[in-house]
């Protein structure tokens, strides 16, 4: 969550909300603006199971206070706003009372259409509407020009870079991990083919240490392990009652897909002999409980076992592959309960927080807690945004 002041807060539960948001262009990473707008409307998604985590849709643009005339109208290409590699940077907020603008990041993307709309007969209707995805994209959409393979004896966090910034060049001061972030997991080699996708080529050499690979609200190249909800500390609480800041709120349950055992093979020419890590879920207090011993001791739990498989090349330790299974076990933990919620649009709010929710009526009292997977955040003046979290058992 973007730490915001002292009058956030406060703002988000008042019966009027004002809420805000701007798109600024700009001619590329760390180039020049070319202009800033208000947004009618659009929403930016986010899922922390996408390869590209943000991506904004059907934006609709205005003029700002000030400049009459809007946005200027591409035609041609080089014309301000043609999609020809400039960037989106887009926030959202809330205007405050006595003028004043505060404005959380909800990222950078690339812009991807333009569309000049003049359908109505209404004067001053003309609309211009985008839509664009975060840096990931750019990087996925460059692709490998030449077969290649990576270095074993470089650490994950410098191969990961020097692929990115092999691919975008413009993109290398955008990293939380200037080289080298990690020394203590290296990659066997692999390899890649000419026209494969680099973005996915570098997030299963993230998920091979157990890590994830993404593009952050400000347009920043974060590699880290995979976070562990039953640690983080909670980002916001729901209430319900007059001052409530959720309008909606429903539990869902389902079992298919959840898994309690994971299996991680790593196998190859690289990778000799083949290792075998296994995650399984040890906590008593979950209800996809296997046993506080794994496979092969028989479960003592009452939740049917499931397994799911991964199978790699890149892992040549055990401890490694045993990354590889606590990092997916992780992503699955709390799953088989969902938490779709509306709440008044808070978009400081990101995936991998996490939330309480009271709500009496379907036997929330806020002793449960939830990690946030998805975020749909309206860029239009409507004050509801959807989130979906899953459940987080802390260990017993």
């Amino acid at each position: 969550m973007q730490t915001m002041s002292s009058r956030w807060a406060p703002a988000l539960a008042d019966p009027v909300l004002r809420p805000v948001t701007v798109a600024e262009a700009f001619t590329g990473p760390g180039g020049s603006s070319l202009g800033t707008w208000r947004v009618l409307d659009g929403s930016v998604g986010i899922s922390s199971s996408n390869a590209v985590r943000r991506q904004l849709s059907s934006v609709t643009l205005v003029p700002l206070p000030g400049d009459p005339d809007g946005p200027p109208v591409p035609t041609e290409p080089g014309d301000l706003l043609f999609p020809d590699g400039f960037e989106w940077v887009i926030s959202r907020g809330i205007l405050y009372p006595d003028g004043s603008v505060e404005l959380a990041a909800l990222g950078t993307f690339l812009a991807e259409t333009v569309t000049v709309d003049d359908s109505s007969s209404s004067a001053g209707a003309l609309t211009i509407a985008t839509t664009g995805s975060d840096r990931g994209a750019t990087v996925a959409r460059s692709g490998f020009l030449a077969p290649g393979s990576t270095d074993s004896s470089l650490p994950l966090g410098l191969t990961i870079y020097l692929i990115v910034v092999a691919q975008v060049p413009s993109f290398a001061p955008y990293f939380s991990f200037p080289p080298p972030a990690d020394d203590t997991f290296y990659p066997a080699t692999a390899t890649w083919a000419a026209g494969d996708d680099p973005w996915a080529f570098c997030q299963t050499l993230a998920a091979s240490g157990g890590y994830e690979l993404f593009f952050d609200r400000f347009g920043i190249c974060t590699l880290r392990p995979v976070p562990d909800p039953t640690t983080a500390p909670v980002a916001e609480v729901y209430v319900e009652g007059d001052t409530a800041t959720f309008t909606g709120v429903s539990r869902a349950f389902t079992n298919v897909g959840v898994p309690n055992v994971i299996i991680c093979v790593s196998q190859g020419s690289n990778v000799s002999p083949p290792i075998q890590s296994i995650w399984w879920d040890a906590n008593p207090a979950s209800p996809t409980f296997y046993g506080v011993s794994g496979p092969p001791a028989p479960p003592t739990g009452t939740y049917p076992t499931t397994t799911s498989k991964i199978t790699t090349a890149l892992a040549t330790s055990d401890p490694q592959a045993a990354a590889i299974a606590q990092s997916a076990g992780l992503a699955a933990l709390g799953s088989i309960e969902t938490l779709p919620i509306k709440i008044r649009s808070n978009p400081a709010l990101d995936v991998e927080d996490v939330i309480e929710v009271v709500r009496t009526r379907v036997g929330l009292d806020g002793s449960q807690r939830y990690v946030i997977d998805q975020l749909a955040v309206p860029l239009s003046y409507a004050t509801e945004q959807t989130m979906t979290g899953r459940r987080v058992w802390s260990q017993v």
